[in-house]
């Protein structure tokens, strides 16, 4: 093995470092490649779960709370936006 010199061990690790990116960085896109949707399900069901709070929200203010405001008025939890004319 001292006789071998580096230039040669160079070209061989070269060589080698190649093959081994080629296969294993194929292996990883075809991971990478199915985690995308699931990635995209997860930032999917975050915003629908944003804007569903919002609209439950308006909801609630909407149908509940407008009916307890005309009953009892001063047990609101939350202020109602008044109706336009």
């Amino acid at each position: 093995i001292k006789r071998v010199s580096s230039s040669f061990i160079q070209a061989i690790n070269q060589k080698v470092g190649f093959r081994l990116l080629t296969k294993f960085g194929e292996k990883g896109l075809i991971n990478l490649s199915r985690l995308i949707p699931i990635a995209g399900g997860l930032v999917a069901g975050g915003i629908d779960g944003f804007s569903t709070k919002g609209v439950g929200e308006v909801a609630k203010r909407v149908f509940i709370l407008k009916n307890l405001e005309e009953e009892n008025p001063e047990e609101l939890p939350i202020p109602i936006v008044p109706e336009k004319p």
